[in-house]
């Protein structure tokens, strides 16, 4: 029974997740902003450089499980990626 409740759990955060928004801070009106979060991944295995854009999608799936545990729909990104790192402002928008 608790894996069944874990399980609907994750899909639930998963829908959630893939309605949270990535603006730039420019389309931010009237909204909350509820706190900041940061992701992390490699960026590198070895000696190989991974596919920047997988890179992006990976750190940008990271916040936005974040802002749904903050209770946040709307992130904006205030870093560029770095050596697999990014950092967000998490607001309520809707």
């Amino acid at each position: 029974m608790a894996m069944k409740n874990l399980y609907a759990s994750i899909c639930a955060s998963a829908e959630e997740a893939a309605n949270v928004t990535i603006v730039e801070d420019r389309h931010i009106t009237q909204c909350e902003r509820l706190g900041s979060t940061s992701a992390s991944v490699r960026d590198r295995v070895g000696f190989i450089d991974r596919s920047e854009s997988k890179v992006a999608e990976e750190l940008a799936t990271l916040a936005k499980n974040s802002a749904v545990a903050m209770g946040g729909d709307t992130l904006v990104a205030v870093t560029e990626i770095l050596d697999g790192h990014q950092e967000f402002i998490v607001y309520r928008c809707n």
